[in-house]
């Protein structure tokens, strides 16, 4: 290699064309043929010479807000293009600096929306933004004029121009406790009173415990004050009080974990679910105030923690409406693809429900990819899934794994560009895959980096009428086609603010003039779901609730508006909305049913009957509760479908941007990232508070290590379930143990038959010759062995519980082998066949997580079922020493058989 050999390339004065494009740089390495190129981005460094937007010094500012603007930026990131794909338009931006190397101002020139846009920062000394001046300006057709900053647009008879100034307050931890946003008209005079977006308080944990949010900044109270509570760890568990009636509060929402709702007369269950102590939600309540009902799921999972069934009722007492928006034998595959669903809807006069969706799942084979879906269902309610063809395959894909086909929606073609986004999806009653006329579609436009631009829902008969939206940073435009005719200018729909958005109050005449704005905030539940939405429309600082007719929100006879609660939303398991139909002032109130923040703020696009939620990387489909185009992360999770849904944990856990699952600590999103130092106890059953104790007192640190080990060995005892596969034989789980000398010792046992289990639709046995579960009576704590806790008891599935449970379930099926273990570490098998070990193995645990204080590590269980090659054991292990001299430690292993 010649050392004088140019490998890289130069900033130059005079562009050069290189892909179609003007570049101020050279054109020297490699692929330079510029005949087969199309250049799609550009970054620029160290200087301001390649026509970057708004430029301050072009009009000799050299301060924004008191900072002085640097030239020093050598070595700085100051802008770049990125093209709009399809078309000859780009989109350009520029950071500006101060002194200090932060960026004080950025801009934006969007030349296919015909955008400009500017927004300024005051930054403190910590490196806090404290205010964030806006200035965003949208041109019609009929625009050319420039002036103004940097060339900012003056064209006041054909464009729209907002100017918002953002001010905000941190505590001594850096923490936000303010956020004020005061609008302003093009000469920077401000225009009616500043809005409270939001106000914060704090824990001194650094917990979000309440939030204001709403109303004019001058008034005493705010439109909304919601009041967060947590458990322990730090988890989400309360926002508002859903046991109360609801006055002035919108939303409440309750999220439990090991408790469970029960009938304060008999004991009896609320919800159909069952107290988990592995960190799983068990149960979600819910009221809204504009019907003031309350609302519940109980939720039931696997063993790999997926969703299996959502249990719907209602009431005050929640014994009403039982099962109306059920959610039910959810099925899965090895990979994780869902292969049965039922989900259930009240009827037309809601005096009882029916089994709307009943889903069975066909893949290809050796495949990922959807093939068709069966539904059983035979009546006329239309919500939930839609099977539009029995006859064949109902789905088909690209060379990427993209959908390109749905009979079910009559979608006949679906295109793609390079990043494997959807640009055009056709629907033909015909069949047609480009029909010309007659047909529907959808088209979406994109720049090079994914980001959407634009999106075009046309329907062509024999003229063209439709709408076309219009994306760009926190905006959002709509322009109409009428009669084949585009109108020439776009009126502005909203633009987001971090509670919500806010809708422009627009004049008669044409174009449009914004006269005024109102402020729309909404409640989210941990997920983030949007679930009300309310907005002060005649400004006397108070939401204005209407129920029946009555006014109940207390403003004391001041004249009302429409209702202010001007929507709801509720949403059964992976997003398909709650159907409430006319007899219940749900899902749209008043207003426009703003479908751009759905279901964990995601857009949703219904028209033509897509129900696609849109996600930045890909689109999902709620009614059946997958993705339609291949995960990009998908080489990072090869254990699970590259089409799975938040890997089907979608009770405590969100999509990131459609290409990950994710959990959060902050109290936003339940759960945790990373390892937890926690004991997570598995269906422990007696006292639940008496087990808590023990729990606290492993993890008192103010507590001996003699103590804590003792208190820890008690959960240990108390973490027991009973498990039957669902895979090619049936394992079912029996702990036994021994004291001897006040130390703890254990055994363990296994039971293998020869047939599969399930569970049917009630969480029962399906082919157990016994479904009842019989309480035998307290068991004493002491020794225990095996004389006691014979064999014979755990062939029929017997599991013990020493705070004072017997229980025990027959099973179905012939015993085909079974497995315990000694204290001293040794295997044994008895009856019918031997399971293969060693002699290292001395306990099982597969139902859950289990969190060893003292280790720091998770200990996942597994799908358990017998191949052709039993010599495969999976084993995790984790050491644990128990209390005494002497004793022999043991090793808690995770343990299985898999297929090859």
């Amino acid at each position: 290699m010649d050392i004088t050999e140019v490998v890289n390339e130069a900033r130059i004065v005079t562009p050069s064309i290189v892909g179609g494009k003007s570049l101020y740089y050279s054109n020297v390495m490699f692929p330079t043929d510029d005949a087969n190129m199309e250049t799609l981005t550009v970054n620029y460094y160290d200087d301001y010479n390649w026509n970057a937007p708004l430029n301050p010094s072009d009009d000799g500012i050299t301060q924004i807000f008191n900072q002085d603007i640097t030239n020093l930026t050598q070595g700085k990131p100051t802008g770049g293009e990125v093209k709009v794909l399809d078309t000859n338009f780009w989109i350009r931006r520029a950071s500006f600096y101060d002194d200090k190397g932060r960026v004080i101002q950025s801009s934006l020139q969007n030349d296919y929306l015909a955008i400009t846009e500017m927004v300024q920062y005051e930054i403190d000394f910590i490196g806090n933004i404290v205010k964030a001046e806006t200035r965003h300006a949208k041109r019609d057709q009929s625009c050319t004029d420039g002036g103004g900053l940097g060339g900012f647009p003056i064209c006041t008879d054909h464009f729209q121009y907002i100017t918002t100034l953002d001010e905000f307050t941190y505590d001594i931890q850096n923490r936000r406790l303010t956020h004020t946003q005061t609008q302003k008209d093009q000469d920077n005079n401000v225009i009616g009173i500043p809005e409270l977006i939001m106000s914060n308080t704090y824990d001194e944990l650094g917990l979000l415990v309440q939030k204001n949010v709403g109303g004019a900044v001058t008034n005493s109270t705010p439109l909304q004050q919601m009041d967060y509570a947590y458990n322990v760890r730090g988890w989400l568990k309360q926002i508002n009080d859903p046991e109360s009636s609801l006055t002035n509060d919108v939303f409440a929402f309750k999220i439990n974990y090991n408790t469970v709702t029960t009938n304060p007369n008999n004991g009896n269950l609320r919800l159909n679910s069952e107290a988990l102590f592995n960190g799983n939600i068990s149960e979600t309540i819910w009221r809204t105030a504009s019907d003031d009902i309350k609302r519940g799921y109980g939720y039931q999972y696997d063993k790999l923690d997926r969703i299996n069934r959502a249990r719907y009722k209602a009431g005050d007492e929640l014994n009403q409406d039982a099962r109306f928006y059920d959610l039910s034998n959810v099925r899965y595959d090895k990979n994780g693809n869902i292969t049965r669903l039922r989900r259930r809807a009240p009827l037309a006069d809601f005096s009882d429900h029916e089994n709307i969706d009943q889903l069975n799942y066909r893949y290809f084979n050796n495949s990922n990819q959807l093939r068709r879906v069966n539904d059983n269902y035979a009546g006329t309610n239309t919500d939930g899934f839609i099977d539009g063809d029995n006859i064949d395959n109902d789905y088909a894909y690209d060379d990427n794994g993209n959908l390109i086909l749905d009979k079910n929606k009559n979608i006949t073609n679906i295109e793609y560009n390079f990043l494997n986004l959807p640009t055009r999806v056709v629907f033909s009653q015909a069949g047609e895959i480009n029909p010309t006329v007659n047909f529907q579609q959808v088209l979406y436009k994109y720049d090079a980096t994914g980001i959407k631009i634009e999106k075009r829902i046309e329907d062509i008969g024999v003229v063209l009428n439709g709408e076309i939206i219009e994306y760009c940073e926190n905006f959002v435009y709509k322009r109409q086609i009428a009669n084949g005719q585009e109108d020439d200018y776009s009126i502005l729909e909203f633009f987001m603010h971090p509670e919500g958005f806010v809708e422009p109050i627009v004049g008669e005449s044409l174009p449009p003039v914004t006269i005024g704005f109102n402020y729309v905030y909404q409640c989210k539940d941990h997920l983030g779901n949007i679930r009300a939405s309310i907005s002060d429309f005649d400004k006397d600082g108070h939401i204005d609730i209407l129920r029946n007719g009555v006014d109940i929100d207390g403003d004391n006879g001041v004249p009302q508006f429409d209702n202010e609660i001007i929507q709801t939303k509720n949403y059964y398991p992976f997003g398909v909305e709650h159907n409430y139909g006319n007899a219940s002032p749900l899902s749209l109130i008043s207003g426009r049913d703003h479908i751009f923040q759905t279901y964990q703020g995601q857009e949703f696009t219904k028209e033509f009957g897509l129900n696609w939620h849109e996600w930045k990387y890909r689109m999902s489909s709620p009614e059946l509760g997958r993705f339609w185009q291949i995960d990009p992360l998908s080489e990072d999770y090869y254990f699970n479908s590259t089409y799975a849904f938040s890997e089907n944990r979608i009770v405590d856990s969100v999509e990131l941007e459609g290409l990950e699952r994710v959990f959060a600590a902050d109290g936003k999103f339940v759960g945790a990232i990373g390892d937890s130092q926690e004991i997570r106890v598995a269906n422990g059953a007696g006292s639940n508070a008496q087990l808590k104790s023990f729990i606290d007192a492993s993890n008192n640190s103010e507590l001996t290590q003699e103590e804590r080990d003792s208190a820890r060995n008690i959960v240990m005892e108390n973490s027991f379930h009973g498990y039957a596969t669902k895979k090619d034989a049936a394992t079912d789980l029996g702990w036994r143990y021994t004291r001897a000398s006040g130390d703890l010792d254990r055994e363990f046992g296994a039971a293998l038959y020869d047939v599969s289990l399930s569970n049917d639709e009630g969480g029962n046995i399906e082919g157990s010759t016994n479904n009842t579960v019989t309480i035998l009576g307290p068991t004493a704590v002491g020794e225990v062995g095996a004389d006691n806790i014979g064999w014979d008891q755990l062939m029929k599935g017997f599991t013990i519980n020493v705070l004072g449970m017997e229980v025990e379930i027959n099973m179905p099926g012939t015993l085909s082998g079974i497995m315990h273990t000694h204290p001293n570490g040794a295997m044994f098998s008895t009856g019918g066949g031997a399971l293969f070990g060693s002699d290292e193995i001395t306990s099982i645990h597969f139902n859950v997580p289990i969190y060893m204080s003292n280790q720091k590590k998770n200990l996942y269980r597994a799908d358990f079922h017998l191949g052709s090659k039993k010599e495969h054991l999976l084993t995790s292990r984790v050491n644990y020493a128990p209390v005494g001299e002497g004793k022999v430690g043991f090793i808690q292993d995770e343990w299985g058989f898999w297929e090859d």
